[in-house]
């Protein structure tokens, strides 16, 4: 009889072990790979402890955290994202200050904006570079894979496009007198030019973009639950706190 017992309690183990971790699988629904490019500060970046940070992985976090997931950040050239995000299982998101393109479209989906910007172009204060008609012929530095890159290509045919993978390469070959300007997004035009005050940004508007998170095409689920989130963070106040955090200035 008593061997009777313990076989039942053993069984009652087993279940309610099993019924915690079904409980606990309810509650978190797995693992994010944020696929970003970890050298566009101030969106994503590696600060000095060595750590990713920017709004775009603080935004990701909460979201992850809203929507009950763990995250994990894989970091890689910023042209190499939108393939990571279509070929993956599913469960990885660009999130990059990607900006929402019909083009990309046809490889990922994306959620409802979360950010919007313009791009502009960069110069030495002393620059006779003094609007956007005076970039026709002049030499140009970008990231590669960016709207910044594929703007200068279809808008300035006769420019002379130099790529950068990463962005803040871009501010050293305008300061060594390499390239005349530099062409990328207001956000981080705003960053380079409080780190180097020997540069100013131009008050020509080049194009009006929003930024999206990518998401493999056809992950109707997944996309669901992000613009969930991403409503819930706006509505809380939650992206708000983290904007301040990284714009405030």
């Amino acid at each position: 009889m008593k061997k009777i017992t313990k076989i039942a309690a053993l069984i009652l183990a087993i279940a309610l072990i099993a019924a915690l971790a079904a409980s606990c699988k309810g509650k978190n629904a797995g693992e994010l790979v944020m696929a970003t490019n970890a050298e566009f500060p101030p969106f994503e970046f590696v600060n000095d402890a060595g750590e990713y940070d920017g709004f775009d992985v603080a935004f990701a976090k909460a979201l992850a955290e809203e929507m009950g997931m763990t995250i994990r950040i894989d970091n890689m050239n910023f042209d190499s994202i939108i393939t990571a995000v279509s070929t993956s299982d599913g469960n990885t998101i660009g999130v990059a200050a990607i900006t929402d393109r019909a083009d990309r479209r046809e490889s990922v989906d994306f959620t409802n904006s979360y950010f919007e910007t313009t791009l502009v172009i960069i110069v030495p204060k002393e620059s006779g570079i003094t609007s956007a008609g005076d970039l026709t012929e002049a030499s140009i530095a970008v990231q590669e894979g960016t709207t910044s890159d594929i703007f200068c290509e279809d808008s300035l045919p006769d420019a002379e496009i130099t790529r950068f993978k990463r962005a803040p390469d871009t501010v050293l070959e305008l300061k060594s007198g390499r390239v005349d300007a530099i062409v990328i997004d207001r956000g981080v035009a705003d960053q380079f030019i409080g780190d180097n005050p020997d540069l100013k940004i131009l008050d020509d508007v080049l194009a009006e973009e929003v930024y999206a998170i990518a998401v493999k095409k056809g992950n109707d689920e997944l996309l669901g639950k992000l613009n969930a989130a991403i409503r819930s963070l706006m509505d809380s106040g939650e992206y708000q706190r983290i904007y301040d955090a990284y714009f405030e200035s």
